[in-house]
């Protein structure tokens, strides 16, 4: 799972973006009816300094929860730094670059069992 969160957090050089999306993406998430925590940074340990910010939704439907993580990332130089380090890091964003789950600054993990609920799920986060 670290890797994961640290892989995905080398995405967002390739957009060079400088606005922050974060609050808008924020907003469609709580208006489609999801529940936002930002809790779930006290429950993950890193040894090194992240790079960027999780953000969590959730939108209970019966029994099922539907777990959208969104990485929020807010150092560039940092990210371009262990790109450089890393060709491995380098092939695999090259093939992310233009991937729906990459939203300005924000990435999206979708946490969910259905492919039908993370198609609306990814629509939400780019609206």
């Amino acid at each position: 799972m670290k890797k994961a969160f640290i892989l995905l957090s080398f995405i967002f050089i390739l957009f060079g973006c400088t606005n922050n999306t974060f609050p808008k993406i924020k907003r469609n998430f709580i208006k489609e009816g999801y529940t936002y925590s930002n809790e779930i940074g006290k429950y993950l340990e890193f040894d090194e300094e992240l790079v960027f910010t999780p953000h969590v939704f959730i939108l209970k439907e019966g029994i099922i929860n539907n777990v959208a993580i969104v990485l929020e990332f807010h150092n560039k130089k940092e990210i371009e730094e262990t790109i450089e380090k890393s060709e491995t890091l380098k092939g695999i964003i090259k093939d992310l670059k233009k991937s729906e789950y990459v939203n300005g600054n924000c990435v999206l993990l979708p946490l969910i069992p259905l492919s039908v609920t993370i198609d609306d799920m990814v629509k939400v986060f780019n609206k």
